[in-house]
């Protein structure tokens, strides 16, 4: 699922380590989908590790996220918690219609061919 919006808040960073020892950071933000200006959307989610950005309140950005639910355990059963985890965040520049960081287009496999050529250094 995908959102794009303005960040409204971020939450502060926490960190610990899991039951083997795996140190872990997540961070929490907060982005305002506002479309049509009457109702606007915001929406909590939890960036994980390696998928933390340095984000501001009043960042343009383009979240990509997934939405898992579990019930709980113990005194919680019955009960239901949804997470909403990014994996992938990117800032929007101003102006444009994108992310600022765009994947380049792969060439067409017949530009990939080797050559025939003589002054080709590889052995195949």
């Amino acid at each position: 699922m995908e959102i794009q919006g303005k960040i409204i808040a971020v939450l502060e960073l926490k960190k610990g380590t899991n039951d083997a020892g795996k140190e872990w950071r997540n961070q929490e933000a907060v982005v305002s989908s506002d479309t049509d200006g009457q109702y606007p959307t915001d929406l909590a989610f939890t960036m994980f590790n390696d998928k933390i950005i340095d984000l501001k309140v009043g960042d343009e950005v383009k979240v990509q996220y997934d939405a898992k639910s579990r019930e709980g355990k113990g005194k919680w059963a019955g009960r239901w918690f949804t997470n909403i985890n990014a994996w992938a965040v990117d800032k929007i520049v101003a102006g444009s219609k994108g992310a600022k960081t765009e994947i380049p287009a792969v060439p067409p496999i017949d530009e990939l061919a080797t050559s025939n050529s003589d002054d080709d250094d590889l052995p195949f």
